[in-house]
């Protein structure tokens, strides 16, 4: 008897048979024939779990990938109740650049990517707007984003002159030299200001709290292929946290999970959504994410493929605390960029992909 997850599974790879029986007429003709061969490979990868995945024992090289596949953090992607009052607080008070900015009226939304450098290799914020939503709720499991600064001090001082709100006056953290703050922004994200020295992701991290942290570094250690770059445990403030990410903290992003003693469960809110991570190949990075889920939990919630309208392919997933992870193909999103550089049409601006977005963040 197959489960809920093999029937899934049996159905999709059926449907993009059937999908592969319908063009194989204009395969030597169709400029998409090279999408339709990757479905093809994809369905009868699929199809092999589907059948037998309480017997398939994954391979080595499989699991081994994400460790080898190239990846970086691209963009968080958040809710905000005006579009515009956060812009001007992100570039007035914390420096950052408006990097794109769209509008969809026919989907009733807006976006805007904002960061401290260029998209194609640093880390951004991707700010929503849907038309008339003015108040989210944030939620009990997310925590903060973070930016590191050369001088807490003084971005404090800018911060406060343009009327922000700071909840953590700089200084060092207890039983510790770092010296923090913390500021909120209009829609009460909190934005951790880290002292360091120079460095080349300012936005530097994502805090998400999690019920079993042992769980958690699991998962993004196979799933994901990061490394745990730290992990710290302060009994006296009883809690725990685990730096993961792609490269060493003080160069790239890092993704802080924190454990509350005691708390196994969190509310999600309605305001954050998800993190955008980029692969070589989304297919076989699907592939894994199935087989680390059966071992640790979390949902597959978009199955591999390119987004319809346009060819950029992309597969989401929930961990096992429901934190949502997009994992986009790399060649696609930098031909995106590019796209939109040259002032071509948009992934944004196809009927299709403006309802995938705003319905998944």
């Amino acid at each position: 008897m197959k489960t809920p997850l093999q029937s899934v599974i049996t159905d999709y790879t059926q449907y993009i048979e059937k999908l592969v029986e319908s063009a194989s007429l204009y395969l030597d003709t169709s400029p998409d024939s090279s999408q339709i061969i990757t479905q093809v490979h994809l369905s009868c990868r699929f199809r092999s779990m589907a059948e037998g995945a309480t017997s398939v024992v994954p391979s080595t090289e499989l699991l081994e990938w994400p460790k080898k596949d190239k990846r970086r953090f691209l963009h968080a992607v958040y809710r905000v109740g005006d579009l515009d009052r956060t812009i001007k607080f992100y570039t007035e008070c914390f420096g950052m650049k408006l990097l794109r900015k769209r509008d969809i009226p026919e989907e009733k939304y807006a976006n805007a990517f904002l960061g401290f450098g260029p998209e194609e290799s640093q880390f951004v914020v991707e700010l929503t707007y849907n038309y008339g939503v003015d108040k989210y709720d944030i939620g009990t499991g997310f925590g903060h984003f973070a930016i590191a600064t050369q001088d807490v001090y003084k971005l404090v001082e800018d911060i406060k002159a343009k009327g922000g709100t700071i909840t953590r006056e700089p200084g060092p953290v207890k039983g510790g030299s770092t010296v923090i703050a913390f500021a909120k922004d209009p829609d009460g994200y909190l934005f951790e200001l880290i002292q360091r020295g120079p460095t080349p992701e300012p936005l530097c991290q994502v805090m998400l709290r999690v019920g079993d942290l042992d769980r958690s570094i699991k998962f993004y250690e196979k799933a994901l292929g990061m490394r745990l770059l730290k992990k710290t445990d302060r009994p006296e403030q009883k809690y725990t946290i685990a730096m993961m990410g792609y490269a060493d903290e003080y160069e790239t992003i890092a993704l802080e999970l924190t454990y509350n003693y005691g708390v196994t469960e969190y509310t999600k809110g309605n305001a954050y959504a998800q993190i955008a991570i980029s692969t070589d190949d989304v297919y076989k990075s699907a592939e894994v994410v199935n087989v680390v889920i059966q071992e640790l939990g979390g949902k597959i919630t978009r199955q591999p493929g390119p987004i319809p309208g346009i060819n950029t392919k992309i597969t989401s997933f929930l961990d096992p605390d429901g934190w949502k992870t997009v994992l986009v193909d790399n060649e696609d999103f930098l031909k995106e960029l590019e796209a939109n550089k040259i002032g071509r049409i948009s992934m944004y601006e196809y009927p299709a992909y403006a309802l995938w977005a705003r319905t998944s963040v």
